[in-house]
């Protein structure tokens, strides 16, 4: 066992400051400054030396290297407290510094854990794929006729369904105004997710057939709890949407704010046929030109990405 800079460097410390012209002892065992090895039976006076509490009837290796080992690093706790305490600013600031670092890592970590890594709460997560169109040689999303299209034709999917995730809301609950970031779907949505919903129902498909005609809306449990302050009567209730008026036929389960990663959270979703509503920039019903849809599916089974 070498633990030769530590003894050494405590031998020299102490004939340094004692004087000592004698062998010192450890354990029985002798070091002779004279460069002669120096053997003697008085091991307990240097070991009592090297360590205060004594170890006369430990190995001699004990002395040699935990001793010195554990006076040696609390020496150098000690010199190192002093000369923090001595810089008392500077200690502070690195402190501080090192808090704040940590704090923002862990805060960075818990936001891409939230956005990016959490898996989705519906059914089978892996098996959601996006669908988007190539067009021009960059990919882009679809349009409703675009989505009717690829619903009927489609063979690697369950039924996709459609969404816009962006939609920018301005309601009125409760008498009180406020915005929120909704989604526009199709009615096969929530089925296709494999979702139920905590309160009253999710869209019918007859609901999702006519423009302009079935104002009906689903919200998110935060809003609900939030701005109904979680009234088990809030399905049949109206509020207002964009300036219309949606009445609500149920609660989504806790936790779900939809499938977008890294977006807004969608608090109310209304069905594919109220798009006038949900989107005003362009029409998302007719035609081809308004690509804002998002193609969404559920691989069959025995059916792979690469297929």
């Amino acid at each position: 066992i070498h633990c030769g800079y530590t003894f050494a460097g405590y031998i020299r410390r102490e004939k340094r400051r004692k004087g000592l012209r004698q062998p010192l002892f450890v354990s029985g065992r002798a070091v002779s400054y004279s460069g002669n090895p120096a053997v003697a039976d008085g091991g307990a006076l240097a070991s009592k030396a090297f360590c205060p509490n004594g170890i006369e009837n430990g190995p001699w290796w004990y002395g040699r290297c935990f001793c010195g080992v554990s006076m040696t690093v609390t020496q150098d706790l000690r010199f190192a407290a002093r000369m923090l305490w001595k810089s008392r600013a500077t200690t502070a600031l690195a402190l501080s510094t090192l808090a704040v670092g940590i704090g923002v890592s862990v805060t960075l970590f818990s936001l891409v854990d939230a956005l990016y890594l959490r898996p989705l709460k519906v059914r089978e997560p892996d098996r959601l794929v996006y669908g988007f169109q190539l067009y021009r040689g960059t990919y882009r999303e679809v349009s409703m006729q675009d989505y009717y299209h690829y619903r009927d034709a489609s063979r690697p999917f369950d039924e996709p369904a459609a969404h816009y995730p962006y939609s920018p809301q301005h309601v009125i609950a409760n008498r009180q105004p406020f915005s929120v970031t909704g989604s526009v779907v199709t009615a096969n949505y929530f089925s296709l997710l494999g979702i139920q919903p905590q309160l009253g129902r999710f869209f019918l498909p007859g609901e999702d057939t006519v423009p302009d005609r079935d104002a009906v809306a689903v919200i998110s449990d935060r809003l609900w709890r939030r701005e109904l302050d979680a009234d088990s009567q809030a399905v049949g209730k109206t509020i207002q949407v964009n300036g219309r008026g949606f009445t609500i036929v149920g609660v989504a389960p806790r936790g779900f704010d939809g499938v977008e990663r890294g977006g807004s959270a969608s608090q109310i979703w209304m069905p594919s046929a109220m798009f006038a509503t949900g989107y005003r920039y362009c029409d998302a019903l007719n035609g081809r030109t308004c690509s804002v849809v998002h193609l969404l599916g559920r691989l069959k089974p025995a059916v792979t990405i690469a297929d």
